[in-house]
């Protein structure tokens, strides 16, 4: 079929079916190749296609405004193969991801909770033969279900679509994406005298976790989830916190004096359903909660077990 009037170079006319009104529209190659502005990939798609929905909208009109057309034409097209690619390029990297027929559920979770690993056909029958990874990170075993069958606790990890990996004696049996969520989270409002801690109350919490402190008397503390240490931390330790004291309104009056017995603060721990305890620990200045063999050097003070 022919282009328009005086347009240059070969045309090619796809059929834009909308019911019993098709239209058929002239593309023309050479102006694609001219007029293509890189904004057009994915910005002109919608309104280009609205501007086509009439059949009639070029009857009458001059060389300039059917070149016009033509370019808002060519953007649609260029468009709408644009969004097949990426659509094929996401296609692409999701399979890549997945190895045999693998299969999690459910396949978003929070860390602390339990998930369902099947892969038909594994054979499982020893959980010491088994490793589950959530991005490299191990997540433990609850129980087999059955021969094809694992429940797994997802371990604790920032929110993320993470890579879970199934190996199976010692060889990869399966993999599969896995999202994991934000964990709720409470705070804790405590209180400590001669050396003993106590809950007060605990609330929900949609701030940020406590700072870490790496230097001086801290008091750490490991959040045990179902038998596992889903979490660790350590603040400032509540006897050497200070309070601020003005005597006159002068400038410089302010001074810091300790605080008395009994002290109060408050820890901020991610949320798990189920059996969840805290133990509270003592630590000196030169203590590396990075290194196992400072941790087993930790005294402890208290225990408090979180109610669901």
């Amino acid at each position: 079929m022919p282009g328009y009037p005086g347009s240059p170079g070969p045309a090619y006319t796809p059929v834009l079916t909308d019911g019993s009104n098709a239209a058929k529209i002239t593309i023309h190659a050479p102006i694609i190749a001219r007029h293509l502005p890189r904004r057009a990939l994915l910005g002109t798609f919608p309104r280009a296609i609205m501007k086509m929905s009439k059949p009639d909208h070029c009857v009458g009109a001059g060389r300039r405004s059917l070149a016009g057309r033509s370019r808002r034409i060519a953007f649609a097209a260029t468009g709408a193969a644009a969004w097949i690619v990426v659509a094929l390029l996401v296609a692409g990297v999701g399979c890549s991801e997945e190895e045999g027929d693998l299969t999690v559920s459910p396949d978003t979770a929070v860390p602390g909770e339990t998930v369902y690993v099947n892969k038909p056909g594994a054979g499982f029958d020893d959980v010491e033969d088994i490793e589950v990874t959530f991005a490299n990170k191990n997540g433990p075993i609850a129980r087999i279900v059955d021969s094809s069958t694992l429940e797994v606790m997802v371990p604790m990890l920032p929110p993320d679509v993470v890579k879970l990996i199934v190996n199976h004696n010692g060889e990869q049996i399966g993999v599969t994406l896995f999202r994991v969520d934000h964990p709720p989270k409470l705070r804790l409002f405590l209180t400590m005298q001669d050396r003993e801690i106590e809950l007060e109350r605990a609330q929900p919490y949609s701030g940020r976790y406590d700072r870490v402190a790496r230097q001086g008397e801290r008091l750490s503390y490991d959040v045990n989830h179902e038998g596992r240490i889903m979490f660790r931390g350590a603040i400032p330790h509540p006897k050497t916190a200070t309070a601020e004291v003005f005597h006159d309104p002068l400038p410089g009056s302010m001074r810091r004096v300790p605080l008395v017995e009994p002290f109060h603060f408050t820890v901020t721990i991610p949320y798990f359903r189920g059996k969840t305890f805290v133990r509270f620990y003592e630590i000196g200045d030169t203590l590396d909660l990075a290194d196992p063999g400072d941790l087993d050097s930790r005294q402890l003070l208290t225990e408090i077990y979180i109610a669901n």
